[in-house]
């Protein structure tokens, strides 16, 4: 089951129908147009909302949070959203989020795929986190359409919810893929262009995407830039691990092995704290390839560092899968003889590793489809 958000008719006369809540209450077009891209009074908190229907994000009025980046009780009109972060691998942090930044990224995504004018895009994310919003906020600016999947999450659903909708861009977190590779049936013919983000997702895991005719795109991006950075362009199936380079407008560089990005897309601030200052550390580790496009090897807090030797979860995580593992979480936890020891839930039969493994039925997953690390590891001590 879906329903159908049009919004090409945002902002225009006669536009008073209830809307899709943004940036405050429940407005019509007309007034989410002018609360998303003009100024209001004051700053939006919202909150996790892990299943959106459209009844739940209609009846839902968002809690103001009159505070800006520094909490000095300031009202900064230039704010659309306070976000939090995903709290995969730690708290989770109130990302200060401003109208510039979400047009900025709007263009740059523009830029990268185009837009048509039967374009509608599936949102399986939640509005309440960056990806989600996002699409919202691209399809508001393009006035294009929204797809909302308000039915089970299974991905027979999901595909029968794309079909039906004739939808054309989606975006997805690798579960998802591998959810419709399991389902084994053809991608809808409208779908043109499939962002996958979110973590990185295994190279064979694309390629039978792609046998199945979904064009998928690797990307990659964070609340802190308002979604995606750096995205392969349609029809860029190479077999490689990068996720395609800088999207128009941004620039990404690597400093000690970190990515550090530059951009019109980046945050004010965390809630609370300073106000943000120049380039942002991502606190990734990442590499540019001789083209310039990016190839992201995971959180820098997760190195494991195991007999003195450096691993990365990612890369480990990317060769369970091709060995044959269905899903795979590598985490360190501390060892008295090699300083961490390298624990690995695979969801499958059990694999010969050179790490321990654990089969899993599933892997812990926080609202927005990423991995719960710190739960798999609270689970990896207690062996």
């Amino acid at each position: 089951m879906s329903e159908l958000l049009d919004l090409r008719a945002a902002g225009d006369e006669g536009g008073d129908r209830p809307a899709l809540v943004v940036g405050g209450t429940v407005v019509s077009w007309r007034e989410l147009a002018r609360e998303a891209l003009a100024c209001t009074p004051e700053p939006s908190f919202v909150p996790r909302l892990d299943s959106p229907s459209v009844a739940q994000i209609l009846a839902h009025v968002h809690h103001r949070v009159p505070l800006d980046a520094s909490g000095s009780g300031h009202r900064d009109p230039a704010t659309l959203a306070i976000i939090e972060t995903s709290g995969s691998t730690a708290a989770p942090k109130r990302v200060v989020l401003g109208r510039r930044a979400f047009l900025a990224a709007a263009a740059a995504n523009e830029a990268n795929l185009g837009w048509r004018d039967d374009d509608r895009w599936l949102l399986t994310l939640p509005p309440t986190h960056v990806g989600g919003l996002s699409v919202v906020i691209r399809a508001l600016v393009a006035r294009r359409c929204v797809v909302l999947h308000t039915g089970r999450r299974d991905a027979a659903s999901l595909h029968e919810s794309m079909t039906r909708t004739r939808t054309t861009i989606a975006s997805f977190v690798p579960t998802l893929v591998y959810r419709l590779v399991a389902l084994g049936r053809l991608a809808p013919p409208s779908l043109r262009a499939a962002l996958v983000g979110g973590a990185p997702c295994a190279p064979r895991l694309l390629r039978e995407a792609r046998a199945l005719g979904y064009p998928v795109l690797p990307t990659y991006g964070m609340s802190e830039t308002c979604a995606q950075v750096a995205t392969r362009a349609p029809g860029d199936d190479r077999d490689a691990l990068d996720v395609g380079p800088p999207l128009p407008g941004n620039r990404i560089w690597i400093e000690d092995g970190e990515i550090v990005v530059d951009s019109p897309q980046l945050f004010d601030g965390y809630l609370g704290r300073p106000p943000r200052r120049g380039p942002h550390r991502t606190g990734d580790l990442g590499e540019l390839d001789p083209e310039g496009r990016l190839i992201v090897h995971g959180r820098k807090d997760d190195v494991i560092i195991s007999g003195g030797k450096k691993y990365s979860p990612a890369r480990l995580e990317a060769e369970l899968i091709e060995a044959g593992a269905e899903e795979a979480c590598v985490v360190g936890v501390p060892d008295p003889e090699w300083g961490e020891r390298i624990v690995a839930f695979v969801v499958g039969a059990p694999l010969d590793s050179r790490v321990e493994v654990r089969t899993i039925g599933a892997l812990p997953r926080l609202g927005n489809g990423k991995i719960d690390r710190r739960r798999l590891r609270a689970r990896a001590l207690r062996r």
